[in-house]
């Protein structure tokens, strides 16, 4: 599917359009074949949608980079005078720096370093542009007034933070989604 096909899909099951030519719709939403090809689709749109974007709404320091610079957390702590946790959820790439702790780290008062950025990575960020997390996100930024990307970027640090609670045999990517679940369910707590 392409961009125009995507967008064509949006507006019927909007009512605002034709199914496009090509494509045919499933009559019963909750079959495995339905559901994969609606996981289908949502990473064709995430991959013209706006998270975590092109111009990476969701940017961490990149570990690789703070080395070359011999930055390491402990300097992140003292820098920015934060807690050590903190300070090594930066280093890590689980945090996203502010612009102030980016201006800090980087030693410059002229602007960010992007030179320090990389985009979020990992099976959180993947988890994330599932089709299962679609609803609970858009209803946590309806509750915050925020925007979808910024809820996004949100339950994804919420998400890397919390410690691993893996089960036998449960792969990467479910201890992931586990992840986005819990971090769901605190935000939705936090913000009631």
């Amino acid at each position: 599917m392409d961009a125009t096909q995507i967008e064509a899909v949006h507006d019927w099951a909007a009512d605002a359009g034709q199914v496009p030519e090509g494509i045919v719709p499933f009559t019963v939403q909750h079959t495995d074949a339905a559901l994969n090809a609606l996981d289908k689709v949502c990473v064709f749109a995430w991959d013209i949608g706006d998270w975590p974007g092109p111009q990476g709404e969701v940017e961490v320091l990149d570990s690789e980079a703070l080395r070359e610079r011999n930055i390491d957390a402990r300097q992140i702590a003292r820098l920015l005078k934060v807690s050590p946790g903190t300070a090594r959820a930066l280093a890590e790439g689980r945090m996203v720096p502010t612009t102030d702790q980016l201006k800090a780290i980087a030693g410059q008062d002229d602007g960010p370093d992007v030179d320090l950025l990389t985009h979020a990575n990992g099976p959180e960020v993947v988890a994330l542009t599932l089709p299962r997390f679609k609803n609970d996100v858009w209803n946590l930024a309806q509750a915050r007034g925020l925007d979808e990307a910024t809820t996004r970027s949100t339950v994804w640090q919420e998400a890397v933070t919390l410690a691993a609670r893996k089960t036998v045999n449960e792969s990467e990517t479910e201890e992931a989604e586990n992840r986005i679940e819990m971090a769901l369910k605190r935000l939705n707590k936090r913000y009631a």
